[in-house]
């Protein structure tokens, strides 16, 4: 007998609604969290007003550029620090 938290694929998940179910050819397996929130995203939007969908989509386009940003700080971090031993090495002497 299998326990409550396993499927027949052996993934531990809960289903706690059917709306979280989706269609597989091997039976119902349970949505990623993407495509719940996918669908989420896709109810807000059919509500939304024009305006709306305009913050909305300036608000991601922020939001990836932050991200870019962080990337772009962690490059220049990683640069830095392997870089770094060259301050605290003597400077060679000739002769």
């Amino acid at each position: 007998m299998r326990s409550k938290r396993t499927s027949r694929y052996r993934s531990c998940f809960r289903v706690r609604l059917w709306s979280e179910l989706r269609w597989h050819p091997g039976g119902m397996m349970a949505k990623t969290g993407r495509q719940i929130i996918m669908e989420r995203l896709y109810a807000a939007i059919r509500k939304a007003t024009t305006a709306d969908l305009q913050r909305a989509a300036m608000f991601l386009e922020w939001a990836f550029d932050v991200r870019k940003g962080c990337a772009r700080q962690r490059t220049a971090a990683r640069q830095a620090q392997s870089e770094a031993w060259k301050k605290k090495v003597d400077a060679p002497v000739r002769w």
